[in-house]
């Protein structure tokens, strides 16, 4: 026989089930107080509709599987250096690893964090899924033709050398050199990762918040897709497979290579292995230069590091400027890519501030952010 719930019973069932529905409810919300970043996506959406090839559904779910699997990935290792942060600076826990691991948890299960985090989380999945859509068909659009006029415009800015002469000098005095260069350019996806996830798990719906993510998306829809397009180029570790001669660039890979066969140069392993992707002999991500997105986006975080910790801003600023000599000198990038993106990121962060604020006071958004600061 069925035995009905008894009145405490039923009053705990009643408060679990409201509770679940009020968080569902502040999800629902949270994606329309986040609309605005949602916006970029649709343009960037609209642009590789326009222009993107066709495609075979077995290189649309290949590319889809890797990029759901390296954003996880870079995700879980973000989040595991922002709690090894917090924890070795707040904590003394008998168990540093579980301590980390509750750290990580309680980042993404906190109701107002979670609000806010897993809605973005998904638009900015979309919004990475369309980029690398863009990025991966660059010289469909439009052929590689700007590195010879890219090259000689930097040498012209840099006093008649090509700015990795002028670093050559001091980085062959040791292969060590070359390798902690390297080391900080691919700290590079990680640092990216260890700056939204504050930001997107954020307590509160802040305007620097919006502004921060909304800068972001426009770096990469302008900077990363739209000038990427116009501006189709390749970097000097590419320039000699292009036809282009004679190479400029020669003398620098030769002694990548030989540095190589001492220490691990990842950045001359990755490019032999994008060149031989691009030519069909592997799945394609990408070869893009101009303008530089690694560099872009390294000022945005320095930009936006005084909202998060004034103590991040210097870090940050070094790793920003090691940025900018690693794509020079381990020949991934003209300088001038450099200038470009980083215009791009003060124009994008300065136009981002008004918006926000703008949205900020549309009477939802304010009512989500009430009901966010009292959950």
């Amino acid at each position: 026989m069925h035995n009905p719930a008894s009145p405490s019973q039923a009053s705990t069932m009643a408060f679990a089930g409201q509770k679940q529905s009020s968080r569902t409810g502040l999800f629902v919300k949270s994606f329309a107080a986040q609309s605005l970043l949602a916006v970029n996506v649709m343009v960037l959406l609209t642009f590789y509709l326009i222009f993107y090839p066709n495609q075979t559904p077995l290189k649309v779910l290949i590319l889809i599987s890797g990029l759901i699997a390296t954003t996880l990935a870079a995700f879980l290792g973000g989040l595991f250096l922002l709690s090894f942060y917090q924890v070795a600076r707040h904590q003394k826990p008998k168990s540093a690893f579980v301590a980390i691991l509750k750290q990580s948890w309680q980042t993404i299960s906190e109701p107002r964090r979670a609000a806010l985090g897993m809605p973005f989380l998904v638009i900015l999945m979309v919004f990475m899924y369309v980029f690398v859509q863009i990025k991966n068909n660059i010289p469909l659009m439009v052929p590689y033709f700007w590195d010879e006029p890219l090259h000689n415009f930097d040498v012209w800015m840099h006093f008649g050398k090509a700015p990795w002469e002028w670093l050559h000098p001091f980085f062959s005095q040791s292969p060590y050199l070359v390798f902690a260069l390297n080391v900080n350019y691919n700290l590079w996806f990680f640092t990216m990762w260890m700056v939204i996830i504050p930001f997107a798990f954020s307590s509160t719906n802040s305007i620097i918040r919006t502004q921060f993510f909304l800068a972001f998306f426009l770096i990469w829809a302008t900077g990363g897709s739209a000038l990427a397009t116009y501006f189709s180029s390749v970097g000097p570790a590419f320039y000699a497979k292009l036809g282009l001669s004679p190479d400029p660039y020669a003398g620098l890979m030769t002694y990548l290579g030989q540095v190589n066969q001492i220490i691990p140069v990842w950045a001359y392993e990755l490019q032999n292995e994008m060149w031989l992707a691009y030519k069909g002999g592997g799945i394609n991500i990408g070869i893009s230069a101009m303008p530089s997105m690694h560099n872009a986006t390294a000022l945005l975080f320095v930009l936006s590091a005084r909202h998060l910790s004034k103590k991040m801003v210097i870090p940050l600023a070094v790793h920003c400027f090691l940025i900018y000599i690693g794509s020079i000198y381990l020949a991934w990038h003209y300088a001038v890519d450099a200038y470009l993106g980083w215009l791009v990121t003060i124009v994008a962060w300065w136009v981002s501030a008004p918006i926000a604020r703008w949205w900020h006071n549309r009477p939802s958004v304010v009512e989500f952010t009430r009901q966010l600061d009292m959950t």
